[in-house]
């Protein structure tokens, strides 16, 4: 064989190995339209205009965490109506049911701490009237240290939503008996209702330093990557402001530390207080919290809509 003929031979052998090695490449998995949906909200939360701790964002979190438990609904809903649930799909339903509670729980408190943190700043418009009439306003300062102290004794985190925060997800070996599909939406729903109840606790807190807990999910999906990755900054920013101050929403801290300057001036007795900046900071929660408590409130409902449509499916099991 002469040298050309020789060198053809071997350019052509490569080409058919490799043709054979790519038809056995397994193809890349499909991503399911849960998985898209909530990777593009929690990237679009992560990468948000507004700061990770102001009602502007915040609001953006409970958004992104409705959304999130209508997709799982429907996606819960195709599942029941396109196979036969397993044993293992029955018992991730009746897993996730237990953790539902949990979160229904945890609106509940959130609600109960708004109503709390209503308290403060109507106390605290009390005494701003007072003192740009009378110059005065000693008995409700004193009545705004309960209503701040009442506002700390509800810091503490839920030990049962912190348990399902940091609770590590479990696949099944034999997965060919479960509804991927159905997992996963369930899981990355409780995920990030979970994530979004305890993050809004911290913006309630009034003397809490610490970080967010980390998801330990184990599932491959991008959802779950891009969770992390949200989670990590959350941590990083908390870790940057406790040195100086609770992890707190932007405008209940403007407002607390108004207050706090006011009652310094009345306890220093001068004649001429300063309340311009504490009528405005108490006008601004106002206007932020109403829009959050909506959106505290229509994830309580969404959260009972996904209980009522899973009791249906195990009903007909």
């Amino acid at each position: 064989m002469g040298a050309t003929s020789f060198l053809r031979s071997l350019s052509r052998l490569p080409t058919g190995r490799r043709s054979t090695n790519l038809s056995m490449v397994t193809p890349l998995p499909v991503q399911s339209r849960f998985s898209e949906e909530v990777t593009e909200k929690l990237g679009a939360l992560r990468t948000s205009e507004y700061e990770y701790a102001s009602a502007s964002w915040l609001v953006e979190v409970l958004d992104a965490t409705i959304v999130t438990q209508k997709v799982a609904q429907e996606e819960v809903i195709k599942s029941a109506n396109n196979v036969t649930l397993s044993k293992l799909d029955k018992e991730t339903i009746e897993a996730y049911l237990g953790d539902n509670i949990e979160l229904l729980d945890a609106c509940n408190g959130l609600v109960e701490k708004i109503d709390v943190v209503h308290k403060y700043e109507d106390t605290l418009q009390s005494v701003v009237r007072s003192l740009a009439i009378e110059g005065r306003s000693q008995e409700m300062l004193k009545e705004c240290s309960k209503v701040e102290a009442q506002c700390a004794a509800l810091d503490k985190c839920s030990p049962k939503l912190c348990r399902l925060m940091g609770r590590k997800e479990t696949t099944h070996v034999n997965q060919g008996e479960q509804d991927l599909e159905l997992h996963e939406a369930l899981s990355g729903s409780r995920e990030v209702a979970s994530m979004s109840c305890q993050l809004f606790q911290r913006a309630l807190s009034f003397k809490s330093r610490q970080g967010l807990l980390k998801s330990r999910s184990k599932l491959s999906t991008t959802w779950s990557s891009s969770l992390n990755e949200l989670q990590v900054a959350l941590n990083e920013e908390a870790e940057r402001r406790k040195k100086c101050a609770p992890w707190m929403m932007n405008e209940l801290e403007k407002m607390v530390m108004d207050a706090r300057f006011v009652q310094d001036q009345v306890k220093s007795q001068k004649r001429s207080i300063e309340i311009d900046d504490l009528r405005r900071s108490c006008r601004a929660l106002e206007q932020v919290v109403e829009p959050l408590e909506e959106r505290v409130r229509e994830l309580y409902k969404v959260l009972i809509s996904i209980r009522m449509v899973l009791l249906g499916i195990l009903s007909k099991c």
